[in-house]
């Protein structure tokens, strides 16, 4: 069984009830998350994200449950039968197989095995680090200038395709692995965009992707285009919105919607962005982006964003004329990834890595971040050996 199987992100959609009872009474997660810390159980969105949508449980699921209980009872949420799974899945159309709505074709996997996989959480290296290694400064801090960035052959492909979505007013996603730059790259993009005086961006502003409606699309639209009152009714805001975009392009100004986190967003999500794509009578009105976790795994399987919109038979209008980008993995730009890093702080990293270390810091991690603090620890496992160039075995003991 492959590692890249084994994390609970990978577990099958399969909604618990407590996601109905959620949706019923309008409670987000974020809310869930602030209500079991303040029962004594501080955990990120993410745990209970997994928890709503896919009946993952942490080691201490009792504590958890118990939180989450009390959390629910601030807000009146009955709890019987919240931790079963619901039977329906997704509503599916002419009495076809439920459609799985975020990943497929992964199994679930025990507990045991899920917490067997190591998290490799972000750390800083001191001052004595760094005088250690000759460095100006800690090389995998983030970095505050995104119109420089370490550009891949991917990302720079990415960054021409989006500039030609935008200014061609299509769709388009953006896919990539946990860890490989989506944000950072969203960033450097919205960058160049925001300098373009042709260019305006709207980004809807919604924590909590699942919890997206159609009309956020348009009321963005219009915080981000119009200057006057909010009209009150539905029908106004959609007219106002289309009025606003047709200005824009008879201008000569591309808009553009981008969405970041996309991988959470709902079926009836797609179809609401497929439908402010056509508003045009004549001529498309907006360019879509949309950005999230998804990609092909090592077994050729599509997961995520990816694979919503590609294996998602309802969302077969928006694919069609959806183009796909995938950032994928460093793919043997490893070393040149690090050698940005190093170099920004006065070394090289092949003056601090041994060739083998570099080989197996590779083959442990696929993704900037992941390598990142690979090579923080392994920098670290060095100091302590007294040792100013990394070796195989301090990259093994990470």
């Amino acid at each position: 069984m492959s590692k890249r199987q084994s994390g609970p992100y990978r577990l099958p959609y399969s909604p618990l009830r407590l996601k109905r009872r959620l949706l019923e009474a309008g409670i987000g997660q974020a809310k869930v998350q602030a209500g079991m810390k303040s029962h004594g159980y501080p955990c990120s969105r993410s745990l209970v994200n997994l928890a709503v949508n896919k009946g993952y449980l942490p080691g201490d699921a009792d504590r958890f449950k118990t939180a989450l209980e009390a959390a629910l009872a601030e807000y009146s949420i009955p709890i019987d039968g919240i931790w079963q799974t619901e039977v329906e899945g997704r509503r599916p159309a002419w009495g076809a197989q439920p459609v799985v709505s975020h990943y497929y074709k992964y199994e679930r996997f025990e507990a045991e095995e899920v917490n067997q996989k190591m998290n490799y959480t972000k750390e800083f290296l001191e001052d004595a680090h760094l005088q250690h290694f000759g460095l100006k400064e800690d090389p995998f801090y983030d970095l505050e200038d995104h119109s420089s960035i370490w550009m891949s052959p991917q990302l720079r492909a990415a960054e021409r395709h989006v500039m030609r979505c935008v200014k061609g007013r299509g769709i388009m996603a953006v896919t990539g692995d946990f860890g490989m730059g989506k944000s950072t790259f969203l960033r450097h993009v919205l960058g160049k965009l925001f300098k373009d005086p042709q260019v305006r961006v709207v980004m809807p502003d919604r924590q909590d992707r699942e919890l997206m409606t159609g009309g956020m699309f348009t009321n963005a639209i219009i915080r981000a285009l119009g200057s006057g009152k909010m009209p009150s009714g539905g029908d106004e805001r959609d007219a106002l919105a289309k009025r606003l975009l047709e200005q824009n392009m008879r201008a000569g100004v591309y808009t553009v919607l981008i969405v970041d986190e996309a991988h959470d967003l709902r079926e009836r999500i797609f179809i609401a962005l497929k439908r402010l794509w056509d508003s045009g009578a004549i001529f498309k009105l907006i360019a879509i982006i949309l950005i999230g976790a998804g990609g092909i795994d090592e077994n050729n399987q599509v997961w995520g964003l990816k694979g919503q919109i590609e294996r998602n038979p309802y969302l077969r209008e928006f694919a069609e004329r959806c183009y796909m980008i995938d950032l994928g993995r460093l793919n043997g730009n490893m070393v040149d990834y690090l050698d940005f890093r190093f170099k920004k702080c006065g070394r090289s990293v092949r003056e601090i890595f041994s060739d083998e270390a570099l080989a197996l810091l590779a083959e442990k991690a696929r993704t900037p971040q992941l390598a990142n603090n690979i090579a923080m620890r392994a920098l670290q496992n060095a100091y302590r050996d007294g040792r100013v160039k990394i070796g195989w075995h301090h990259v093994n003991d990470v």
